[in-house]
């Protein structure tokens, strides 16, 4: 094993760790939520809504990846992604005495 000299290691920066989390997805992933943010697209309020279990619908089965393993890989943690590309991202979930779907809301940057 070559011993790593102390000047290669450095801190990841913000940038990289987006651009390296971005390539971690798989396409699947943000095909899903790009075609989910067109079908919900509202003109009139320059949204989208996106419930989280429509995405896991459209990525997860037999023949793709289980819900467990796109949780544990923090694939659906696709915000700083989008607003990379110009949107705002808000996500929620429900807390632990509400029952609602979680979802993502796309809108056009002000």
């Amino acid at each position: 094993m070559c011993p790593v000299a102390e000047n290669d290691i450095r801190p990841i920066t913000p940038s990289e760790v987006v651009i390296q989390h971005r390539e971690s997805i798989p396409s699947i992933i943000i095909d899903a939520f790009n075609k989910l943010i067109v079908k919900h697209f509202s003109p009139v309020t320059k949204e989208s809504t996106v419930k989280q279990d429509e995405v896991l619908d459209m990525v997860c089965g037999e023949d793709t990846f289980s819900r467990s393993t796109v949780f544990k890989n923090h694939w659906l943690d696709v915000e700083a992604i989008y607003r990379e590309q110009g949107w705002d991202v808000r996500y929620d979930k429900p807390a632990y005495n509400e029952n609602y779907d979680a979802y993502f809301v796309f809108s056009f940057k002000k």
